[in-house]
């Protein structure tokens, strides 16, 4: 490698920022680093150099509460930088720019997705005071379930944008209102929360469990399928993440409410 692609890769496996931009270069026989519309095309892919390869997401958020600060306090700002982020994204869809990682990756676009998770949390703040009927929260719940398992047979075809198929406009739209009535249901049950913190173990450990797959369908005696290495993969992710969570996050989390509070004088919840 050249010293600048070493430094960039040493760089982003440490601080996070620049994992993205991994999936938009290529490497060439030097080792020198080019840019790429498509890096799954190149023969040497640079994105296999990251520690945890899945971890490409995290400068996108990184980026994203370094600026929400200025820009979700206000409806009007969210729905006009939400605009900005579908124009950038026709643009460069008339520009041949239609595949991953254009569509998944770029931040100018997927700001959009984060957006409208703004304009959920606007939609909660505007009835926060009031008590969610039970039967609500249950056709809440149902609603965001029955569309997640049946997101594969919603419509792949596209009659109102090209930008998105109308399953996904359905699906996006149901997920902006019902997650602040899921929230305002669920915010104070511990079982919720406890599946909440699984979630971010589960989205860094799942490469782990899928690798040692094998030898799980092995010990269990089960068909070598792609059925047994599913729930194999499935099981072995979510046992790894409770133990994630309930060795090494909850107690770091624990001490570092007490480390606050002992500088502030403040309770904090861990």
């Amino acid at each position: 490698m050249q010293p600048i692609t070493k430094i960039y890769l040493a760089f982003s496996n440490i601080f996070l920022f620049g994992q993205d931009a991994t999936l938009f270069v290529g490497m060439d026989a030097d080792g020198a680093l080019y840019f790429t519309p498509n890096f799954r095309n190149e023969p040497h892919q640079v994105y296999h150099y990251l520690f945890v390869q899945q971890a490409w997401s995290l400068p996108l958020e990184l980026a994203f509460y370094l600026i929400a600060p200025f820009c979700v306090r206000r409806v009007p700002v969210v729905l006009a930088l939400l605009g900005a982020s579908l124009v950038a994204r026709a643009w460069l869809y008339q520009q041949g720019f239609s595949n991953d990682p254009w569509t998944y990756r770029f931040f100018p676009i997927e700001i959009g997705t984060f957006l409208l998770g703004s304009l959920s949390c606007h939609l909660y703040l505007a009835f926060e005071r009031r008590t969610v009927p039970t039967g609500v929260a249950a056709i809440a719940v149902a609603t965001v379930w029955l569309a997640t398992i049946l997101f594969q047979f919603l419509p792949q075809s596209s009659s109102v944008t090209s930008l998105f198929t109308d399953g996904e406009l359905m699906y996006y739209s149901i997920l902006v209102l019902m997650i602040p009535i899921l929230f305002k249901a669920t915010s104070r049950s511990r079982v919720d929360r406890f599946l909440g913190e699984l979630s971010f173990p589960i989205y860094l450990g799942h490469f782990i469990a899928k690798n040692q797959t094998g030898m799980l369908v092995g010990w269990l005696s089960l068909p070598d399928d792609p059925s047994s290495q599913a729930i194999c993969t499935a099981l072995m992710t979510i046992a790894l993440a409770v133990v994630v969570v309930v060795l090494i996050e909850s107690p770091l989390e624990r001490w570092r409410a007490r480390r606050i509070s002992r500088h502030s004088g403040v309770a904090v919840m861990a």
